[in-house]
Formats: structure tokens, sequence, C-alpha cells
């Protein structure tokens, strides 16, 4: 499997947007892997998903080692399709656990989504606002290890 800080450097080299593609992680169900990245998006607002996700984590030696990939890949989708609540969740949450991920990559996808927000016609200031706010925490280093 490519490494995925590289797969998601490609895609913004090549000016796409992050979008989800559920990991291609050998031995985990698609099921299990749907499940996970259900928790994984209301781990911000829910404590009980949160202990889901660890259990899952625990329980799953495949998860554990591709679990890197998978939070990349569901704050790719989120970035595109939900808010930046969700996303402070699963940086809280890598941040805690130890998971290094690469900050700057989603810095960038963030920076596309408020371009994309900024030319739609009737584009959410309040969205808006979320995702420069915490592309600022991410920059002063709020996130890092």
């Amino acid at each position: 499997m490519e490494n995925f800080d590289n797969k998601f450097r490609k895609k913004i080299e090549r000016g796409e947007g992050a979008s989800f593609e559920h990991p291609n992680v050998e031995g985990i169900s698609d099921e299990l892997l749907q499940h996970l990245s259900y928790s994984l998006g209301r781990m911000w607002c829910s404590e009980a998903d949160k202990e889901k996700v660890e259990s899952m984590i625990a329980d799953s030696s495949k998860i554990e080692k591709s679990i890197k990939l998978i939070l990349s890949e569901k704050m790719a989708e989120s970035i595109e399709k939900a808010g930046p609540d969700c996303i402070v969740g699963m940086l809280e949450f890598a941040k805690e656990k130890g998971y290094e991920l690469d900050l700057a990559i989603i810095a960038n996808w963030i920076t596309k989504r408020i371009e994309q927000l900024q030319k739609e016609e009737d584009g959410d200031v309040e969205l808006i606002r979320g995702f420069l706010d915490l592309k600022k925490e991410i920059m002063d280093g709020k996130f890092d290890l």
C-alpha cells in the first residue's frame, strides 16, 4: 500500500480536494470500517463513540496498524461533508493517542474547502469561520505531538 502521506500529497499537487475512500485495509471488513468511520465522525460530541473507537482499536491489530490512514481518510471526508467540530474531535483523539498525522496536508484540505465555500453563492459564513479558526489552531501547533 502506498504511504498515505504521499498519496494525499499527490492529490493536493494535482489540485484535487480531499475525498473519502474506505482505505483498502486487508483483513478488515467493510462493515467494520463503516462502523469505525461513523464512530470517528461522532467522537467530538459523544464520549460513547470515542470509547467504541478505542475498543475497536484495542480489539483489532489490523485497525491499530492502519488507524493513521483511517483517521486521515475520515478527516478528508469530514472536511468535504461535515464541519470543523468533527475534525477537531479526531485531531484531539490523534494527539491524545500519539498518532502523528501530517497536519500540513490537513491544513491544505481545509484551505481548499474554504475556497470552495467562498465561491458558492450561498457559502455558509459560520462554516467558513469555523474552518478558518481550525486552520489557525493547526498552524499554531495546538494539535502537534
